[in-house]
Formats: C-alpha cells, structure tokens, sequence
C-alpha cells in the first residue's frame, strides 16, 4: 500500500537505467551510476555519501552536464533534483530515453463499470476480499 501510494504521487515518469556518471560537489568529484532519470531529477548510487542540501554538476557522457541539488542520501544513494525546468530536461534527455515523459493524469472509471462490495481488481484480476 505504501508503495503504491508513493508512485501516485509522481507526476513524472522514471526512468531505470545504469549509465556511469561522475559528481561534482565543488569540493570532490565522485563516480557514481544514474539508476533512474526523470524530468526533475535523478537517483544515484554513489561511490561515497554526498550530504544533502549540496550543490552538484551531474556529468554524463551520454548527456553533458546538468546542475541540481542534493535532496536526501541514504548511504551510498542520493536523490538529485535538477536546477533547469521540467521542459528542458525533458527536451535534452527524451531522444536518450524513449519513455520519458510526464505520466498521464489517471482516468475515471467508465461509469457502469463500479465493483461489488468487497471486491477488487489488482494486476487485471478480479478477487474477494475476506
């Protein structure tokens, strides 16, 4: 349940892949490895703790550079948010990465379509809870 309502309160799509990276915080360059991208930010799986609140230059071959700050870091994992908006990430990193891009606003259901009391439906299959 917690994850669930966790990845609803995403308004942008992430994206997993494993591209190699070096941090800059001004004071050590650190390798790391960008687990996920977004259009706000990134995760990435450090080769030493980066303290949040840092000022960092993500640097990618793949993409050049892009400047942000350190928003939590558990270990060797930080979570970045870019300094540049939405649009231009977006604009710099979808030829990258075909499924970027801002999720689709959830749909109401069809009308006619509500479920009896004390059913569900999870993973496209339809279940009684007890």
């Amino acid at each position: 349940m917690f994850e669930a309502a966790r990845s609803n309160r995403r308004r942008t799509r992430r994206c997993n892949i494993m591209w190699p990276a070096t941090v800059d915080d001004g004071a050590r360059v650190r390798l790391c490895t960008i687990a996920d991208l977004s259009e706000k930010g990134a995760r990435l799986e450090l080769s030493g703790p980066v303290p949040p609140q840092s000022r960092v230059k993500l640097l990618c071959e793949r993409f050049g550079e892009l400047q942000g700050v350190v928003v939590w870091c558990r270990g060797n994992v930080a979570g970045m948010r870019f300094n540049l908006p939405a649009a231009d990430i977006a604009r710099l990193l979808t030829p990258l990465v075909p499924g970027m891009g801002r999720r689709h606003p959830a749909q109401p259901a069809p009308p006619g379509t509500a479920m009896a009391d004390g059913e569900h439906h999870g993973f496209g299959r339809k279940s009684r809870v007890a």
